[in-house]
């Protein structure tokens, strides 16, 4: 760890960043905006000249609260609900598009809420007006006008509510006021923005840009912070246009705006030639606005023309609403309309060309029946109502979001069709696990999250307890929207083994880590081992107020063993840490100890497999002992030393963040399973980066695929923590 930079935590998918978390802000991490309402659980985020590493502790010992990095490379916390017997999501991120990195690329700006989500800031252009046309922002933006700081005659725009850029190369100097900052910045030509580098007190510190700003700003409606931009003088005073999104294809700007159009206006000599001039071959069908025709713009890229028909009654101006309106309930999973042409009395919306025909071809199999998106009452007693078709349309969703049909049987629980799925995925707080797994992570998780939980709403055993139609529409429709929580839906369940062993077993099926897991039946433990004992099979420690538990664990679909900790009262049970996920024990002969010379150990029939910790106890092996604390920690110790730690496994952590541990320096991070069934190192690693302000990164196979400065993460407003911070010495 460089402590001479400014850390910043990232998310890692092996090599490649995925997300950050943004700088801590002197009040919360930027990027999570919920932490204003966590009162419940202590944040420390210390950087001096001995140490660096962000750390969280819970005051309320009947919480049960862990942040994990799972094989989908999510970060995810969840808490334990006593009520409900299983883990609930509490936060997770990455969350949508805004979140990965440089979706709307250099100088540009993301905004979820908005369609299209990138903007560029004022003073840019997008670099690419072509791919920009067509949805593509990672070429990012331009100036429209070259800085002319020998002059001295540029100033700043101030961007508000924003995530700051990404501050990996960024200056950070404490002792200046925002006021210092910006004459330190325009008096280096090489400056390009700055913000407080501190909001709380009023703000305090300074924060610089001098290479661009390579991750874009987000936007938030509260509780983001002010970033001040660079801009030439014809800029500052210019009013902020729209984005125009092409100028190819013989797009008619002026006549956009001045038909007040936050779309391209197509002129009519375009569309007839990519159409070859409507010719019939190129006719793709007829609905009630008029025919369409297929056509392929000069650069190559394909469109779909509809053409109002001659008959329509429709005026200029009542099209251009309709246009406006089209435009503005744009959804990045619809068609997108790119375009329009108003020429005499054509009217013409030009979209994206379909290829692969509609989503409908892919989902229905004609040849069979419809029985999966029956309702219950339907099916068994024959009574259909308005509700009957919201139970269908929940099932399409799930049947969406998952890939794979009602019918169809889960090779985890056969038992389970896919409405059996969903409810048992969203009972234990891990609904994200129905997504189809082609997907990776690239999707929106919480938009994904609220369809899972409105498709439940409509599959609900009860009619009355379904949504109607029109309020789907408003819970699809608005984030703001308050949802209920969902009841069992029907049809869970197609069939039970046709055999059963009766007889007793000793093992028994457990979920583990959200997955499942066979555990051995094991014999009320200790908390410590002490000199020369051992473990087995069937054998565990058990910490002292009984809340974690240490032993042998066999992953669903494996035979291999491994050591590892997990809650002790849970019925869920949860793997927080294991100890060789590296190296398994291959049969039932492992066995973890402490040896003469005061040394844990896990052996096997063949001999030592890994050795966890050599000893350094300057007092005697023989006094050396291993603890299980209740915090989740397992610890070597001297035996008279109470908080002598010789080792601890919280300086080891696996793919979960426990309350006490902390990020920091080259082993302390966490990273995913490499799948469900091989708790190995996987692609996905969250720890601090050496360099910039302080972030979290996310990593995909050691690259950085998404950052977010503190600053981003605006719901730490919300949460019940509190949180500190500690500069580096000096600064």
């Amino acid at each position: 760890m460089d402590i001479q930079g400014d850390p910043q935590i990232f998310l890692w998918s092996g090599s490649t960043r995925t997300w950050r978390t943004g700088p801590w802000n002197g009040l919360r991490y930027s990027g999570i905006p919920e932490m204003q309402t966590y009162s419940m659980f202590t944040f420390a985020y210390v950087e001096n000249q001995d140490e660096i590493y962000y750390s969280f502790n819970i005051g309320d010992p009947s919480i049960i609260s862990r942040l994990i990095v799972n094989q989908t490379g999510s970060t995810q916390r969840f808490v334990w609900l006593n009520q409900t017997g299983s883990w609930n999501l509490f936060w997770f991120a990455p969350k949508d598009q805004c979140d990965s990195l440089s979706p709307c690329g250099p100088n540009g700006v993301c905004d979820p809420n908005n369609s299209p989500i990138c903007d560029c800031l004022q003073g840019f252009v997008p670099k690419s007006p072509t791919n920009w046309a067509l949805r593509d922002g990672t070429d990012g933006c331009v100036r429209k006008t070259e800085l002319d700081c020998r002059n001295r005659t540029d100033g700043f725009v101030k961007v508000a509510e924003a995530k700051l850029p990404d501050t990996s190369s960024s200056i950070v100097n404490m002792t200046l006021s925002l006021d210092d900052c910006k004459a330190k910045c325009l008096l280096n030509c090489s400056c390009v923005a700055y913000a407080s580098a501190n909001i709380s007190d009023g703000g305090t510190g300074c924060i610089t840009w001098s290479t661009g700003l390579t991750d874009p700003c987000r936007l938030y409606t509260f509780a983001g912070q002010d970033l001040f931009v660079r801009l030439a003088a014809k800029d500052l005073v210019a009013r902020r246009e729209s984005i125009s999104y092409g100028g190819h294809y013989n797009i008619d700007a002026e006549r956009s705006r001045e038909n007040n159009l936050d779309l391209p206006l197509f002129n009519l000599e375009t569309i007839v030639e990519a159409t070859d001039d409507f010719s019939m071959e190129n006719k793709l069908g007829e609905g009630g606005f008029g025919p369409v025709y297929k056509g392929q713009l000069a650069d190559g890229k394909e469109i779909a023309v509809k053409r109002l028909a001659k008959t329509s009654v429709q005026g200029s101006d009542e099209f251009k609403n309709e246009v406006m309106l089209i435009a503005k309930l744009q959804h990045r999973n619809l068609v997108q309309l790119i375009g329009c042409c108003i020429h005499g009395e054509e009217r013409m919306l030009v979209y994206e060309y379909m290829p692969n025909r509609s989503l409908d071809a892919f989902l229905f199999d004609k040849s069979k029946g419809a029985f999966g998106y029956m309702s219950p009452e339907y099916a068994m007693d024959g009574i259909f109502s308005v509700k009957s078709d919201v139970f269908s349309f929940g099932v399409l969703v799930l049947e969406i979001i998952s890939g794979k049909k009602n019918r169809g049987i889960y090779l985890s629980d056969p038992k389970l069709n896919l409405l059996g799925r969903a409810w048992s995925l969203w009972k234990d707080g891990i609904a994200l696990e129905l997504v189809n797994e082609s997907l990776g992570f690239a999707f929106p998780m919480t938009d994904v999250l609220r369809c899972i939980k409105v498709g439940l709403l409509c599959v609900q055993e009860r009619p009355e307890d379904r949504p109607t139609m029109s309020s789907v529409v408003l819970m699809l429709g608005s984030e703001s929207a308050t949802l209920p929580n969902p009841r069992q839906p029907g049809f869970v369940t197609t069939r039970v083994p046709l055999e059963m062993d009766s007889s007793s077993s000793k093992q028994d099926s457990v979920s583990i880590n959200e997955i499942s897991v066979t555990m051995f039946e094991v014999s009320q433990g200790l908390n410590t081992l002490m000199l020369g004992q051992s473990i087995g099979e069937g054998q565990t420690l058990v910490s002292a107020n009984k809340i974690y538990e240490l032993g042998f664990f066999i992953p669903a679909g494996s035979t291999k063993r491994y050591l590892g900790i997990w809650y002790h009262q849970l019925p869920v049970q949860t793997i927080v840490w294991v100890a060789n996920r590296e190296r398994p024990v291959s049969d039932s002969s492992g066995i973890f100890t402490i040896d003469t010379q005061g040394s844990l150990l896990i052996r096997d029939s063949k001999g030592t497999v890994l050795v966890l910790s050599s000893s350094t106890n300057t007092k005697g092996s023989n006094q050396t002992m291993a603890k299980l604390m209740d915090s989740g920690n397992f610890v070597l110790k001297p035996t008279n030393y109470s908080e002598d730690f010789l080792w601890q496994s919280f300086d080891h952590p696996t793919d979960t963040f426990l309350p006490g541990m902390v990020l920091g320096g080259q082993n302390q991070v966490i990273t995913s399973w490499k799948s469900s069934d091989d708790p190995a190192a996987g692609d996905f690693s969250l720890g601090l980066g050496p360099n910039g302000t302080h972030q979290l990164l996310i990593r995909q196979r050691g690259q950085v695929t998404n950052s977010q400065n503190f600053s981003l993460v605006l719901e730490m407003a919300t949460y019940f923590y509190n949180f500190s911070y500690v500069p580096l010495s000096g600064l």
